[in-house]
This record gives C-alpha cells, sequence and structure tokens, in this order.
C-alpha cells in the first residue's frame, strides 16, 4: 500500500518539477549505466511500453 502512497506524488506533482526530476535522472550515471543499458537489452519490451504508452493517450485523449 505504501507504494501508491509514492506514485501520488507524480500524479499530483505540478509539470515543472516532474520535468526537473526528469532532466536530472536522464543526464545522470544512472540513466546511461541501468535505462538505457536495459532499453538496448530489452527492445521487445520497449516496443511493448510504446504501443501500450500511446494506445493509452488516444484512448483518454491526453494530446487534444
Amino acid at each position: 500500500m505504501w507504494g501508491w502512497r509514492k506514485m501520488n506524488f507524480f500524479r499530483l506533482a505540478p509539470v515543472c518539477v516532474l520535468k526537473a526530476g526528469l532532466i536530472i535522472t536522464f543526464r545522470s550515471d544512472f540513466e546511461n549505466m541501468f535505462m538505457y543499458q536495459h532499453s538496448m537489452n530489452a527492445s521487445d519490451e520497449m516496443r511493448q511500453l510504446h504501443t501500450q504508452f500511446y494506445g493509452y493517450i488516444e484512448n483518454n485523449s491526453i494530446l487534444d
């Protein structure tokens, strides 16, 4: 149950705070060592996440 409380931060935080956090994360060594390497080794998973994400956007009219 504690995990869902942590996720509420992403739902409630202002976009500028989320953007700053993502910029810091993607410019760090963590991104290069973990996220980039994982995405290169798990291309099928990344493709599936891409499809699900854009399906979610289309179904919820986020970009309209």
